[in-house]
């Protein structure tokens, strides 16, 4: 008989009612190591507690800068409060920001691929936590910032390789 034993992560208490239903967890999209987009994926009883955006978490934009959150849909269309709880869902920053943002960069410098996205989770008690890393995390980022990623990505691929 094989167990495998996960430690359980608790949510943030600065997350507050972003929290009720699951774990959010913040996507970080990364060209070379640097940030190009965020988003946050909030659980909610229609995705059954799971942050997944196509089982009806909420996806909400974050600004990479400080971490703002401007922007919240929920399967495809944006919405003002948290559908659960009434909790608002933009106009925050998220807590811990330089830490996402610094546990993200890490994450992308120690991997050898150019493009990916970073997991990260808000822990109770140890802060930022990566939850995984992805080869191909998926374009529908762009739909939760009202954004897309190309020009980004064109931008800063021009500017990694003016410094190269």
């Amino acid at each position: 008989l094989r167990v495998l034993v996960e430690r359980r992560i608790r949510p943030h208490p600065a997350l507050g009612p972003l929290a009720d239903l699951g774990l959010p967890d913040i996507r970080v999209i990364l060209l070379r190591g640097e940030p190009v987009m965020a988003m946050m994926r909030v659980p909610t009883l229609a995705s059954e507690g799971r942050a997944n955006l196509h089982q009806g978490a909420l996806g909400i934009g974050l600004r990479l800068r400080d971490g703002l959150a401007f922007r919240c849909v929920m399967k495809g269309r944006p919405i003002c409060a948290h559908p659960d709880n009434g909790a608002p869902v933009t106009g925050f920053t998220m807590p811990l920001w330089d830490g996402v943002i610094d546990v993200a960069r890490r994450a992308g410098a120690a991997l050898p691929l150019a493009y990916l996205g970073v997991d990260v989770v808000l822990a109770e008690r140890e802060g930022p936590l990566i939850m995984e890393v992805n080869v191909r995390p998926g374009l529908e980022i762009q739909n939760v910032n009202g954004r897309g990623l190309r020009r980004r990505l064109e931008r800063l691929s021009a500017a990694q390789g003016e410094r190269a």
